[in-house]
């Protein structure tokens, strides 16, 4: 490549950076112009509220304007910068150029010009080249500076201070109203209301079976005597109290909207959101009693209160609207019913009284309805027994017992324990009932059918066991009775005492009797003497026939207990004589 061809193309991008300082600074200038341009339509809209027409005609001016401001100052240069239109020639460039540089001056031009002669000479070609050489070193894109062209953007100031002082002023967004309502010109729009309604409600969703009292303030300069509420196009007159409005909507509630209206203004329209409530359509309760008490099971519908036995399963079922879920709350407890469609199930075993709330919920509101309920429960009692002894004067060896054994439910069994005093490691059991009744009579002769040592002392007692199948049966024992099973020397001697201790009551008798007779003789006297007797004698007299009734019953007893142990008694020896004597 000659000199001259390295001079063409340090002109051609000197033409380059030529149009692209342009269409920096076009691009500045739209900036600036189009911004002044859309405050100012926007402007006149903000402050004159013009009808649909006269909005067309400011939406066509403004893209009009747009569209001459971006071809007069970015088309254009982008023509020219890519060579789709013709711009400066390089006879032009090279005098700028030669007015940038001094040492320049005209020799570019002459180069030009030199170029452009018809006539090739090796004179000519030669001139060329020596005027090329002098030029070659000199920087051409140099004779261009940006920062002219980005002086320009000081331009996109003005609007720009204009943007921040209506944002400061608040103002910006009734503003930027104004451009939608030029954009939007086939729709009508009323001029802002001398006030504005501020609604005061922080939501507008409730429930369903909740009220909802609106309340409202208009602020302004002016503020109207009445405000209509306009509620699903129904108008409603609101009522004031201290400058502010209100109305009050009564449950139940539905889904709908509203705006507010005075002096020909309207407010938005709002929207208000009615929530479900979770609601009990159907409250089942089925009382699954323990098998062992052979009660039928039983269902309870309305109500979540129940009396029951111990170990009672209660299996609830509640059908639900609007029901996401139901809990089972108690003390320390939190369960959740098992969900199937619209019905909930949930079962729990009671062993002791328990107070409960069923609490449901949905999507809308948590434990919204809390329904407090109380489970009873009647605990399963011990089973009780008396026993009562009655020994055998005769036969010291033996005792009898009658006892009577009861439980709530029902006896399962009634046993005898018994043990040797001095070794209860042999401790031994007999059952003597198997009952299935809740009363059982029973008796016992000690010791009947049990194999036990002569000489040893006994401790026994008895014990009733009930059917309680969540304990496998629960106990309960009598007192402990004690009775000594005496060998043959030691039971006669203990016949002797017997027939002795009925000898001696038979001489008490005997003297007691004829304390009587002297008594009776004295009574017999005293009726000789008087022919009538008084009250206090009658008295001694009535007492005295019944102490000698309850003598001779004596006599007799005693005399009937000494037959009877004589009898017993076989053998034929001179004691015996002499008792049967007496």
């Amino acid at each position: 490549m000659n000199n001259f061809d390295s001079i063409l193309l340090k002109l051609s991008a000197y033409i380059k950076k030529y149009y692209t300082k342009q269409l920096i600074k076009g691009i500045l200038l739209f900036i600036s112009l189009s911004l002044l341009f859309f405050l100012i339509i926007t402007g006149v809209e903000y402050l004159l509220w013009l009808g649909s027409s006269v909005r067309l005609f400011l939406l066509l001016v403004l893209a009009v304007g747009l569209l001459l401001l971006a071809y007069r100052y970015i088309a254009i240069p982008l023509l020219y910068l890519f060579r789709v239109k013709k711009g400066i020639t390089d006879r032009q460039a090279s005098e700028l150029i030669g007015k940038h540089f001094s040492n320049v001056g005209d020799r570019l031009v002459n180069l030009l010009d030199l170029s452009g002669n018809g006539e090739q000479s090796d004179l000519l070609v030669a001139a060329i080249e020596q005027q090329s050489n002098t030029l070659k070193d000199v920087p051409f894109v140099n004779a261009i500076s940006f920062r002219e062209s980005w002086g320009y953007a000081k331009y996109v100031l003005i609007p720009a201070v204009i943007v921040l002082l209506l944002v400061v002023s608040g103002r910006i967004s009734d503003f930027i109203g104004s451009y939608k309502r030029v954009v939007n010109y086939d729709v009508a729009y009323a001029p802002p209301a001398p006030f504005r309604y501020e609604l005061l409600n922080n939501t507008l969703k409730v429930l369903e079976n909740e009220s909802l009292t609106l309340e409202l303030e208009t602020i302004g300069n002016s503020r109207p005597e009445n405000v209509t509420l306009v509620l699903d196009g129904t108008p409603l007159l609101m009522q004031e109290r201290d400058g502010q409005f209100f109305y009050r909507m009564e449950a139940p509630l539905e889904n709908g909207s509203f705006y507010f209206t005075a002096n020909g203004f309207d407010s938005r329209t709002y929207d208000i959101e009615v929530g479900s409530i979770p609601v009990i359509s159907g409250f089942s309760m089925r009382l699954e009693y323990p098998k062992y008490l052979g009660k039928q099971n039983k269902t309870i519908k309305g109500t979540g209160n129940a009396t029951v036995p111990e170990g009672t399963k209660v299996v609830w079922n509640i059908e639900g609207v609007h029901t996401d879920k139901v809990e089972y709350l108690a003390k320390d407890t939190v369960m959740t019913f098992a969900k199937e469609g619209d019905n909930f199930q949930h079962a729990t075993r009671f062993y002791n009284a328990t107070n409960y709330v069923l609490a449901t919920s949905n999507a809308n509101v948590n434990q919204y309805e809390n329904l407090g309920y109380g489970i009873t429960v009647i605990k399963d009692a011990f089973p009780t027994i008396k026993v009562e002894q009655v020994l055998d004067s005769l036969n010291p060896n033996t005792s009898y017992y009658t006892g009577l054994a009861s439980d709530d439910i029902k006896i399962k069994e009634v046993a005898l324990v018994y043990y040797p005093v001095k070794n209860r490691k042999k401790t031994k059991r007999i059952s003597l009932v198997k009952a299935n009744t809740n009363v059982e009579q029973f008796y016992y002769t000690f010791p009947s059918g049990l194999n036990i040592e002569q000489g040893e002392t006994y401790e026994l007692y008895f014990e009733v066991r009930d059917n309680d199948g969540l304990r496998k049966g629960k106990r309960t024992k009598s007192q402990v009775f004690r009775s000594t099973i005496l060998d043959d020397k030691r039971l006669k001697n203990k016949e002797l005492d017997a027939q002795q201790s009925i000898i001696d009551n038979l001489d008490n008798s005997l003297d007691q009797l004829k304390q009587q007779k002297e008594a009776l003789e004295e009574i017999n006297k005293q009726q000789k003497e008087k022919t009538s007797l008084n009250f206090n004698e009658k008295n001694d007299i009535k007492q005295f026939l019944e102490k000698q009734e309850l003598q001779e019953s004596l006599m007799e007893k005693f005399t009937k207990q000494l037959n009877k142990s004589l009898d017993k008694n076989e053998s034929d020896d001179e004691l015996k004589k002499l008792l049967q004597e007496r």
